[in-house]
C-alpha cells in the first residue's frame, strides 16, 4: 500500500537493471555517456551497440538505454520518465565538483555543497534531460567509488504508478511517502534543513540495494522513458513493466 508502514521480511532481493528507452534523435550511447559524465567515478560503459548500450556501477547496478521507436513514441502524458539518479559516494562535494568539470551543469539551486551540507550536491546534464543528486555512503556499499542509490522517475500519477511497482516487487519490499532510510545512506548533512518530500519511495530492505522514487512532475522534452525495472528475487527473477 502506498505510504504503509508494514514491515518488510526478510529478503535477499533487489532491483538490479533500468531500463530506458531514448527520445527520438538521441542514440543509447549518448544517454550512458551523459549518466556517466553526470553521476561521477564507479560507473562505465559496460557494452554498446546501436539498439542499446549498458551502464554498470561499483555495485553491479546496471542502466541499459534502449534505442527509440519513433513509431510507438507520441505525446503521451501518462508514460513514465527518468527524472535522473541519486548517486551515493564517500565525499558528496568532490563526486559533484569531478561531474562538473566532466562537463555536466551545477543545479544547486543557492543551496550549498560541501562537508556539512549536501543540499546543493547536484548537477544536470548538458546533453540530455537526466538530474543527478549526490548523497553520502559508506558501507555495505562500495568504497572509493559512486554507485546508484535512487533511480527517479518523472509520473503524472505517483499513486498509481507506485502501486503498479509495489506489485511485483512483493510483500518483501518497502513502500513509504515522503522519505526513505537506506543503511550506509546518509541523505541531509548537518548544515542541510529537512524538507519533506512528496515522492514515493519503493525498494528491497536487502543491504546495498537500489531503491525507486516516484516523483510528481509534467513531462519533460528529450526526456528518456522508462520502460522496466529488472528484479533478482528470492526465488529467481522478475521485470516490472511501467511502458
Amino acid at each position: 500500500r502506498v505510504g504503509g508502514d508494514a514491515t518488510a521480511t526478510a529478503t535477499t532481493s533487489r532491483v538490479s537493471r533500468v531500463v530506458v528507452t531514448c527520445p527520438t534523435g538521441a542514440r543509447p550511447i549518448d544517454g550512458a555517456r551523459a549518466l556517466i559524465a553526470a553521476s561521477g567515478d564507479g560507473l562505465a560503459v559496460e557494452r554498446e551497440d546501436e539498439a542499446s548500450a549498458t551502464v554498470r556501477d561499483a555495485n553491479g547496478f546496471v542502466v541499459e538505454f534502449q534505442r527509440g521507436d519513433a513509431a510507438r513514441r507520441g505525446d503521451d502524458g501518462d508514460e513514465v520518465t527518468l527524472r535522473g539518479v541519486v548517486i551515493g559516494n564517500e565525499n558528496p562535494a568532490r563526486a559533484r565538483n569531478a561531474a562538473i568539470r566532466r562537463g555536466a551543469l551545477n543545479a544547486a539551486n543557492g543551496e550549498n555543497c560541501r562537508g556539512d551540507a549536501y543540499a546543493g550536491c547536484a548537477v544536470s546534464s548538458s546533453a540530455c534531460a537526466l538530474e543527478a543528486k549526490f548523497v553520502k555512503t559508506g558501507k555495505p556499499w562500495a568504497s572509493g567509488s559512486s554507485s546508484v542509490v535512487r533511480v527517479v522517475l518523472c509520473a503524472n500519477d505517483v499513486d498509481a504508478v507506485a502501486r503498479k511497482i509495489a506489485k511485483t516487487l512483493g510483500p518483501a519490499a518497502l513502500n513509504r511517502r515522503g522519505e526513505f532510510k537506506a543503511t550506509g545512506v546518509t541523505e541531509f548533512a548537518a548544515e542541510d534543513a529537512r524538507a519533506a518530500s512528496a515522492s514515493t519511495f519503493l525498494g528491497y530492505p536487502t543491504p546495498a540495494s537500489v531503491a525507486i522514487e516516484v516523483s510528481g512532475c509534467d513531462r519533460r522534452v528529450g526526456a528518456f522513458t522508462v520502460k522496466a525495472f529488472h528484479l533478482a528475487l528470492d526465488e529467481g527473477c522478475g521485470v516490472v513493466y511501467l511502458s
